[in-house]
């Protein structure tokens, strides 16, 4: 929590929480950490913003740092050339209340709410295959896409692209 100021975000400072970020949250899951932190903090501190006496600690601007909010649709596209660990973490980073990450099937936006990477052991059946391939349906997984150097399951579509069939993608 800080003071207000001019600048971005660079007022002093009345406290900090640590939240702990799991490999697998999402966004919505962070955002909820922070709003619990945030209660948290408001309820320990209001009293003494009220009194004026809340503490007032300098930012270090050396320790600052600020990032690009991933809010535009082109921001979430997947480029399934990189590797699996990267496209995992760029879906939870742009997932919802953001965008969504998305890629292309047949000329047709997919929107993914959810994901993960699949164990090294099914790594070796598709080392020929070019990124961004659709391996299969595994149950309980989702689709299988091979990326630069694994597989990522695409364990839950956006609602409206539920549509598609395992079907459907293999006749192309």
């Amino acid at each position: 929590m800080f003071y207000l100021s001019d600048g971005i975000d660079d007022g002093d400072i009345i406290t900090q929480e640590i939240i702990k970020i799991e490999q697998d949250d999402y966004v919505k899951d962070i955002m909820y950490k922070i709003k619990k932190s945030t209660f948290n903090i408001l309820k320990a501190h209001f009293p003494l913003l009220i009194k004026g006496k809340a503490p007032r600690i300098k930012q270090d601007e050396k320790q600052a740092s600020y990032r690009k909010l991933r809010n535009s649709n082109q921001d979430c596209y997947i480029n399934w050339n990189q590797n699996t660990k990267d496209i995992y973490n760029h879906i939870l980073a742009v997932s919802y209340p953001y965008p969504k990450a998305w890629t292309l099937y047949n000329g047709k936006e997919i929107k993914i709410n959810k994901a993960s990477i699949i164990d090294n052991i099914f790594k070796r059946f598709c080392t020929f295959e070019k990124p961004g391939t659709i391996l299969g349906n595994l149950k309980g997984y989702g689709y299988l896409i091979k990326t630069k150097d694994g597989i990522i399951a695409i364990n839950e579509l956006d609602k409206k692209d539920v549509s598609f069939s395992i079907r459907e993608i293999l006749r192309t």
